[in-house]
């Protein structure tokens, strides 16, 4: 039997779950065979695929461990592995990213991290959009998202401050 597929869940709420089977892309026939056998378990109300997206959408009921626990006794677990977790891309970008953050806070012995640093390039941004007249409106929107993004990362450490 040839290794089976893997289905990284990509989004999921109470009662939907979409996966993408990213190596099996296209292929219509591998999609209309999860479709069929997806249906026939218990506690699945709708399936729709979709290969050129290489998407699987279910809507079911309850957990979806004991979705994914039935599907890997029944004939889809022939088909696919169905991983709960990120897909490679996912992870290799969190993972870059939190390398790069790492880098940040050791070059500037803690003083920033990558968030303030990419705030302090949005602002430089909108402060270039105000002192050259361009687009005002576009320096407020990156004025905005800068402070979002400080908002959002928990801001600098306040407990430093008061040491300082």
């Amino acid at each position: 039997m040839a290794s089976r597929a893997k289905a990284y869940a990509v989004h999921r709420v109470p009662g939907r779950i979409r996966f993408r089977v990213p190596e099996r892309r296209g292929d219509a026939k591998f999609f209309g065979e999860v479709e069929q056998c997806l249906r026939r378990l218990d506690g699945v109300d709708h399936v729709k695929t979709n290969p050129v997206t290489a998407s699987v959408l279910v809507h079911h009921q309850g957990e979806i461990a004991d979705l994914a626990r039935a599907a890997f006794g029944n004939d889809v677990g022939k088909l696919v592995e169905i991983v709960l977790g990120s897909p490679p891309l996912a992870r290799t970008v969190r993972t870059e990213i939190a390398t790069i953050d790492e880098t940040v806070r050791r070059v500037t012995n803690g003083e920033m991290d990558l968030a303030t640093l990419a705030s302090c390039g949005l602002l430089a941004m909108a402060a270039v959009h105000l002192l050259t007249g361009r687009q005002p409106v576009m320096a407020v929107s990156l004025g905005w998202y800068a402070t979002e993004l400080l908002r959002r990362s928990g801001a600098p450490d306040n407990g430093r401050a008061a040491a300082d």
